[in-house]
């Protein structure tokens, strides 16, 4: 499986599980962070998914990760996935 692939199939459920988040949040029992955040990372997600399916790739350091390790819960699987993203987004730079 390619890195490309292997992006988008991580990108895809990491949106469900943000948009799932957003759903906890809107009910009053978000667990992670909070809705204008989860708002800006799911479009930055976006912007990234874009970018692959039209193959103009910019390289941009969204600062995902920082904003994960800043202010959410260490052991958080939905944390964990958006850093992951944005890594290997930034890896296909050097492939």
């Amino acid at each position: 499986m390619t890195k490309v692939i292997k992006l988008k199939e991580i990108i895809n459920k990491t949106q469900e599980s943000i948009n799932d988040e957003i759903d906890k949040h809107n009910n009053g029992i978000g667990t992670v962070s909070n809705l204008k955040q989860l708002e800006n990372i799911k479009n930055i997600l976006l912007k990234i998914q874009d970018e692959i399916n039209n193959d103009k790739l910019s390289f941009t350091n969204f600062g995902l990760g920082r904003m994960i390790v800043d202010s959410w819960p260490f052991d958080s699987i939905l944390g964990q996935n958006i850093i992951k993203i944005e890594q290997n987004y930034l890896s296909l730079k050097n492939s």
